[in-house]
C-alpha cells in the first residue's frame, strides 16, 4: 500500500477519535462512553462512509496496522491510537472525558459559513481554507437525502486562525476583491452562531406565558408554544440584493417562479425580504437555488444573508398581525355565514307561512262557493 493512503487512514482514525470530532458526533461518542475501557470493533469504523470512500477494508487496514508509521503515532499521547492484538479493536492513548472548558476552547476556534453549495465537499472547503491556518475538522450538515443544509463549520488548530478567516472574508467584502476564493462566503464565529441561534429559538409565533409547574394542562400548553418556537427559525430565510424599486407583488410573482412561500415580509427600498416556508427543508432547497441558479429580478442577481434581531423582531410581530388578521378574516367568515343560514332559515318559515296563508285563503274559498252552491240547491228544491 502507498504511504500516502496510509497516512490518510492513519490521519482519519486519529480524527473519528479526536476531542473535536467525538464532542460532534454524538452516535461515536456514544459508542466509547458506553465501550469496554474505551475500545471500538474496527468493524464499526470500516462501516462509515468516509472509510468506504478510501476503499479500507479488513485486509488492507491490517496492512496499517503493521506499518512502522502507525506503530509511531501510537506513541503520541495526545493523538495517539492503539489497537489490541488481535487487531479488531481500536482506541485513544487518552481516555475521552467532557469537559465543558474543552467545549468552549473548541467554540473559539471554529467558525460557521455559508452558503455551502451542493457541488461542495469537505475537501475544497479544506482547500479553501487553509490559508488562514491549520484545519482541524470540518462539517457540512446535510439534509436525510444527503443535500447540504446550505451551512458548514471550520475548525482550526488556534484561535488566532479562526479570526484571521473571519477578518479575511469581511476585507474580501470590503474590497470587493472577487479573486479571493473564500471571497463568496460571509461567515461569523461559532460563539455569535449559537447566540443567535439561542435568540431565534426563544422568539416563536406565540409569545409564551410564564405558568406554575404545578399545572399539567397548563405545562403541555407552554411545551407545545415551545416546539412552535423552535420551528420558527428553521423556516425562514433573509433574502437580499433586491432592486430598491421592486414591488412586493412582482417579488412575490417572480419567486413563486423557484420555490414556494408561504409568507414574505417586504417594503420597497429595504433591498431585501424575509420568506417564511413551510418546513425547514423548503427553505433549504430555496437558499440552495437561490445560490446555484443566479435568480435575476429587475438586474440584480439575489443573494442570502444572516437575519438580524431587529429584522427577527419585525417578522415577528408582522407575523402575528398576519395571524391575526387570518384569524379576524375566518371568525368574520363564519360570523357571516352563520347569519346567511339563519336569514335563509327566516325566509323559509315566511314562505312555510305564505304558503300556509295562501292554502287556507284557498280552502275558505272554496267553503264559500260550497256554501253558495248549496245555498241554491236548496232554495231551487224549496221552489219545487
Amino acid at each position: 500500500m502507498e504511504q500516502d493512503k496510509v497516512i490518510e487512514i492513519i490521519k482519519q482514525l486519529q480524527f473519528y477519535l479526536s476531542d473535536s470530532n467525538l464532542y460532534k458526533d454524538r452516535f461515536l461518542s456514544k459508542l466509547v462512553e458506553n465501550s469496554n475501557q474505551g475500545w471500538i470493533s474496527i468493524d464499526q469504523l470500516l462501516s462509515f462512509n468516509r472509510m468506504k470512500e478510501l476503499k479500507v477494508t479488513n485486509e488492507s487496514i491490517k496492512q496499517v496496522f503493521q506499518n512502522d508509521l502507525f506503530k509511531q503515532q501510537q506513541g503520541e499521547q495526545e493523538t495517539g491510537v492503539t489497537v489490541n492484538q488481535q487487531e479488531t479493536m481500536i482506541k485513544r492513548n487518552i481516555p475521552f472525558q467532557v469537559n465543558q472548558q474543552v467545549l468552549n476552547e473548541i467554540d473559539l476556534k471554529t467558525i460557521y459559513i455559508e452558503p455551502i453549495l451542493i457541488e461542495d465537499t469537505i475537501e475544497n472547503i479544506k482547500e479553501i481554507f487553509k490559508t488562514f491556518g491549520e484545519i482541524v475538522y470540518t462539517s457540512i450538515p446535510r439534509l436525510p437525502d444527503r443535500t447540504p443544509k446550505g451551512f458548514a463549520f471550520i475548525e482550526f488548530t488556534s484561535k488566532e486562525s479562526a479570526n484571521n478567516a473571519l477578518v479575511g472574508i469581511a476585507d474580501s467584502h470590503t474590497s470587493q476583491d472577487q479573486t479571493k476564493p473564500f471571497y463568496r462566503f460571509r461567515a461569523i464565529s461559532k460563539n455569535e452562531w449559537t447566540r443567535l441561534k439561542s435568540l431565534y429559538l426563544g422568539q416563536g409565533e406565540t409569545k409564551t406565558k410564564k405558568v406554575e409547574s404545578s399545572s399539567s394542562s397548563t405545562s403541555s400548553t407552554s411545551m407545545s408554544v415551545d416546539i412552535d418556537n423552535q420551528k420558527i427559525d428553521k423556516r425562514i430565510l433573509k433574502i437580499t440584493n433586491i432592486t430598491l424599486t421592486t414591488s412586493k407583488p412582482y417579488l412575490w410573482k417572480s419567486l413563486d417562479k423557484y420555490f414556494e412561500s408561504i409568507f414574505l415580509d417586504y417594503i420597497r427600498g429595504d433591498g431585501y425580504a424575509i420568506c417564511k416556508f413551510r418546513s425547514f427543508e423548503d427553505r433549504e432547497k430555496a437558499k440552495n437555488i437561490i445560490h446555484s441558479q443566479s435568480i435575476n429580478i429587475d438586474g440584480q442577481i439575489l443573494s442570502t444573508d444572516i437575519i438580524s434581531e431587529k429584522e427577527f423582531s419585525r417578522f415577528i410581530n408582522k407575523g402575528n398581525k398576519h395571524q391575526d388578521s387570518l384569524k379576524y378574516q375566518k371568525e368574520k367568515y363564519i360570523e357571516t355565514k352563520q347569519q346567511n343560514e339563519n336569514d335563509n332559515e327566516k325566509d323559509d318559515n315566511t314562505n312555510n307561512n305564505s304558503n300556509n296563508d295562501k292554502l287556507k285563503k284557498k280552502r275558505i274559498r272554496k267553503k264559500k262557493v260550497k256554501s253558495s252552491t248549496d245555498q241554491i240547491v236548496d232554495f231551487e228544491n224549496d221552489e219545487q
